[in-house]
């Protein structure tokens, strides 16, 4: 699990963020402001079907029990790790949980707090979105907002990846998870990378299941331990 897991469409002009930010930007800010900030841990399942030239190909699963707040990823577990069906070692799963967490988080352009960060353009209740910081925590696309300012859906091109990839692709589904809150669903990525003269392809899907909204950080962490 080299390769970081985010996909997506669009990528579209813009115009200035900030203080003027269009007012579908900011209910879609204030909306999600609460979740983000909410700890909670969840299970999230993935799958990964990696494919190097003609002449490799390797299929992973793995199962974590995470623990988030802020927006951010504070602790994971690995509850399952397979390659080609065969479970991987307790080495594997400790450095799965250290990629994991090392992996910078994407800065979501309707969190409040990097609204300066991008450019927005809105048509209906679409946004498109271009990133004014260009790496590996930002991207280009768009996201859409249903009447009550909730973000649905995302799709964006990653402004960087990390090596061997040199192009990635990323499409989020967001749902109501538990008992009002609102975060990540589904999650689709594909990335693409070239070395001398073999291509590569990674392409992953993630499903979250079994959220649970806790009163603090600590309570989240002492969850995510007991699964």
């Amino acid at each position: 699990m080299k390769w970081p897991a985010l996909l997506a469409l669009l990528l579209l002009g813009v115009a200035p963020s900030g203080a003027g930010v269009d007012p579908l930007v900011r209910l879609a800010a204030q909306v999600a402001a609460p979740d983000i900030a909410r700890p909670v841990t969840f299970t999230l399942e993935q799958r990964y079907d990696i494919r190097i030239g003609s002449f490799y190909r390797q299929q992973q699963a793995a199962t974590f029990a995470l623990a988030g707040a802020g927006g951010a990823t504070v602790a994971a577990r690995a509850l399952a790790i397979s390659n080609d069906g065969r479970a991987a070692s307790d080495a594997a799963r400790s450095k799965a949980e250290h990629d994991l967490l090392a992996a910078p988080p994407f800065r979501q352009p309707f969190d409040e707090r990097y609204l300066a960060e991008y450019a927005y353009d809105v048509h209906g209740d679409t946004v498109s979105f271009r990133a004014l910081v260009r790496d590996a925590a930002h991207g280009d696309g768009s996201f859409d907002v249903d009447a009550a300012g909730h973000v649905t859906a995302m799709r964006y091109v990653p402004c960087a990846v990390a090596a061997p990839a040199n192009a990635g692709m990323v499409v989020v589904e967001r749902a109501e998870l538990a008992g009002g809150y609102w975060g990540l669903s589904r999650l689709h990525a594909e990335y693409r990378g070239r070395k001398l003269f073999v291509s590569g392809t990674l392409v992953l899907d993630g499903t979250v299941s079994d959220v649970r909204v806790h009163a603090s950080v600590d309570e989240a962490l002492a969850d995510m331990r007991s699964r």
